[in-house]
């Protein structure tokens, strides 16, 4: 079993991504709805849309799948507008910090500023020791 990365999607549902992340799995109740999923557009707060490996469309709002020609998406759904399109792997990492915010940076402050304090504590423990003995 590799590294397992996820994100909320609508309703109850969330996008993982297993090792590799240009394809993920869309799963709801930890079953899994859609595989293969190479790109995403988050259309509104209940509603995604979705493309899988072999280029088939699907609209998913947490409890029905439907899946649709793009030309369908894009005349009735998005207004003849073309769908922007997102990576599964660059539409986890903008989810992610979308939910995620800045606990993520202040983390990696608290770790760094920990580091430094172990690092300060131990340089004045060997240069205590290397003090008494002269």
């Amino acid at each position: 079993m590799g590294d397992i990365w996820y994100v909320p999607l609508a309703g109850e549902s969330r996008l993982e991504l297993i090792d590799l992340s240009e394809t993920g799995s869309i799963l709801k109740d930890d079953k899994s709805i859609i595989d293969a999923v190479v790109q995403l557009y988050q259309y509104n707060d209940s509603l995604v849309w979705g493309k899988t490996f072999d280029n088939s469309c699907f609209v998913f709002n947490g409890d029905t799948l439907i899946y649709e020609r793009e030309s369908i998406l894009k005349a009735e759904w998005n207004q003849g507008q073309a769908i922007a399109w997102e990576d599964t792997d660059t539409f986890y990492q903008v989810r992610r910090e979308a939910i995620a915010g800045n606990a993520s940076n202040i983390a990696l402050i608290a770790c760094i500023g920990v580091a430094l304090l172990v690092v300060w504590i131990l340089k004045r423990i060997v240069l205590g020791k290397a003090k008494r003995k002269v």
